[in-house]
């Protein structure tokens, strides 16, 4: 496939294929040109060979790495590049940037054919190209792992005014208009995404080179359509519990669409499931004195909603207005919080409006959950300054659903169909990210009790970058003990492991080393009491496929209209790989400018011997139960929330939770049974 590609002129940028002369020239709105390119894959599905094809575009900015360096200075270059990838367009390359060699230049000399040359006469022999700047710095990428594998150990050395970097920066993310208009053509809607990959069949088909080197093969095209899976099918809608006003159980069918936004509004007759009450004494707020200006109405707000949401709010102990919103204040108020009220359980802090909050919102979390053992919500100083009456009411109805999930209270719940002790368990890794030297790290968070409303959770440094973790049979016996301890000394018989976060090409490494770690954890722990091991099946999660799923129905002018299918569609067949044990599954809704993305599922151990259409629905079942979102995920909840654990310990707290009390670094031990990472 790579030599038809290329016959049709794409050119190679990393590992797929782009096309140059269909590039999109944004450089005077957002400075950067859009390459689509298209990702393909030919193999052996459940019935026949096929072809997947996905959209995909190159991001290149129009400036160079070293206009970024000579125009923004030492610092900013460094953030932007250090970590990052960038195009060297005399061979349409791509590396990832480790270091600036802030003392080199491309005078520096290397052996090349026998002769000590510089950088500069390299390219210029080469390449053709005459550097502009001898005294620029070097930009050092080092081998990967498939490099040191065939015995290439040296870093390479590139020449900033010949790379272009990819991608966005975090400026860019933040700036509303450009990703705005970036998303017209990033983000393709079902017609658009056919019509995209109807052309570029049309174009492989037509072209007598690809035929001919596809017929060297013995293969051929049968045609531009897509292929039409005609056993696909949309699981019923699932029921939810709320309560009402008499504290009753108000079971609810979801809405085709699985959104359940409507029974939080405090008009509706249902009210959260469990509240936790936020008493006066239990409550501060903590805001600068600029944007204390809406706290009153934010405080009434929530008051107003809580009450009709069966969550009652009263008003805070103190509200602590600070005088500038410096960091050091921020934690001044914090000790002096912490200090003064006896009883507190939440600080509440306002965050202000800045460019970059992160440093704040990250030394509020670790000393809030790491010192204190007290749960923090931060709150957005732009939310309070709402002018729009129902926007506020829609930021502070999530708002209180996620305060009343950190405090233990359950917003809704569903019912496993079981009448044995189950656990729900997901799993996932964080590594750090650009310009970071923190340590990767796993979470894990089990399910406590039959509704799936109450978890427990817990992380262990990795490897640096390794995604298989070797510490699951250490946290899956830590999961094991909560559960016992929260059920009367009921051990969980039957166990469900959710693994997120793992590549194709890393199943059978996990099957090995995870499988095997949990089985023989569980063996021995439950062998040492005595107890059968609890049935044990392991699932793979994967949420970066390239598949696409989407529903046909006739059109106007005999052309076929293609939408979004509903949440839960299914598909165990025809695109599926006949030597696993694997479906598809959309358990969210899309937004009407963009493709749906399926999640792929993988059974790799199955002690219970289930039908696929039982863990199916099991699954779909469990993406309603993720309490930041009133509609369904596209994963497992137990899968989000070791996500959401694993990147706040990672970003922030940098270090696991300690199950032995607090070290000044460590979670507090008793928050571990809440959801405080929300």
């Amino acid at each position: 496939m790579r030599r038809c590609l290329s016959s049709l002129k794409f050119e190679q940028i990393g590992r797929h294929y782009y096309d140059h002369g269909a590039h999109i020239n944004l450089q005077r709105d957002a400075g950067v040109i859009l390459i689509p390119g298209y990702i393909t894959n030919i193999r052996q599905f459940e019935e026949r060979l096929m072809m997947c094809v996905e959209t995909t575009h190159k991001v290149l900015r129009t400036d160079t790495c070293w206009d970024i360096i000579r125009n923004e200075g030492k610092a900013f270059a460094t953030e932007v590049l250090v970590s990052g990838v960038v195009l060297t367009r005399y061979n349409n390359k791509t590396y990832r940037v480790d270091d600036i060699l802030w003392d080199q230049t491309p005078r520096k000399t290397f052996l090349w054919n026998g002769n000590n040359v510089s950088l500069a006469n390299y390219y210029q022999n080469k390449y053709q190209l005459n550097i502009q700047n001898m005294d620029q710095p070097l930009l050092q990428s080092n081998p990967r792992r498939r490099d040191i594998h065939r015995g290439d150990n040296s870093p390479i050395l590139l020449i900033p005014e010949l790379c272009m970097p990819t991608g966005l920066l975090d400026s860019d993310r933040r700036n509303f208009r450009k990703m705005q208009l970036l998303s017209k053509y990033l983000q393709q809607n079902p017609p658009s995404r056919v019509s995209s990959i109807q052309n570029f069949m049309d174009r492989l088909r037509s072209s007598d080179e690809t035929r001919g080197l596809l017929s060297e093969w013995g293969l051929e095209f049968e045609g531009r359509e897509l292929v039409t899976i005609n056993e696909g099918r949309v699981l019923p809608p699932e029921t939810l519990t709320f309560s009402n006003q008499a504290k009753q159980p108000v079971h609810v069918k979801v809405n085709e669409l699985a959104d359940w936004t409507s029974e939080m509004r405090t008009d509706s007759s249902s009210k959260m499931a469990t509240a936790q009450p936020l008493t006066t004494a239990e409550w501060v707020i903590i805001v600068s004195s600029r944007d204390a200006g809406g706290v009153d109405h934010l405080v009434q707000t929530m008051r107003t909603l809580g009450t009709g949401m069966g969550f009652p709010i009263a008003p805070p102990a103190q509200i602590m207005v600070l005088n500038d919103a410096r960091m050091s204040a921020y934690l001044n108020a914090l000790e002096e919080a912490k200090n003064k009220h006896k009883e507190l359980k939440l600080l509440f802090t306002i965050i202000p409006f800045a460019k970059d909050t992160t440093d704040l919102y990250n030394k509020i979390k670790k000393r809030c959950l790491s010192q204190y053992g007290i749960l923090n919500q931060c709150f957005r100083q732009t939310h309070i300054q709402q002018n729009n009456i129902g926007r506020l009411r829609s930021v502070v109805t999530k708002l209180l659903i996620q305060i009343n999930a950190k405090r233990g209270g359950e917003p809704w719940k569903t019912l496993l169909d079981v009448v044995v002790p189950t656990m729900i368990v997901g799993f996932d890794v964080y590594h750090p990210g650009k310009r970071s030297s923190g340590k990767s790290y796993g979470a894990m968070v089990a399910s406590m009790n039959r509704t799936v409303s109450r978890f427990y959770s817990t992380v262990t440094p990795q490897n640096l970058m390794d995604e298989i973790s070797t510490r699951l049979e250490v946290d899956i016996i830590k999961c094991v003990k909560a559960f016992v301890k929260q059920n009367g000394d009921r051990f969980p018989t039957t166990i469900f492991f959710y693994r997120d976060g793992v590549g194709e090409g890393q199943l059978s490494y996990v099957y090995n080393m995870e499988v095997a770690q949990v089985q023989k954890a569980l063996k021995e722990y439950y062998e040492t009491l005595s107890k059968p091991p609890p049935k044990l099946v392991f699932i793979v999660v994967t949420k970066k496929g390239n598949a696409r799923i989407l529903c046909k129905s006739p059109g106007q002018n005999g052309r076929q209209n293609y939408t979004n299918p509903n949440p839960g569609t299914v598909v165990d067949n025809t695109i599926t790989l006949p030597e696993r044990y694997d479906f598809f599954l959309i358990a969210q809704q899309a937004r009407k400018d963009q493709t749906v993305s399926p999640t792929a599922f993988n059974v790799l151990h199955d002690d219970l011997l289930k039908t696929p259409a039982e863990i199916q629905a099991l699954t779909f079942k469990l993406c309603h139960m993720y309490y930041n979102w009133s509609g369904t995920v596209a994963v497992p909840a137990v899968c989000q929330y070791a996500h959401k654990l694993a990147y706040l310990t990672g970003t922030a707290l940098d270090a696991s939770p300690a199950e032995g009390g607090g070290s000044g670094h460590n979670v507090q031990p008793h928050l571990l049974n809440y959801l405080y990472y929300l």
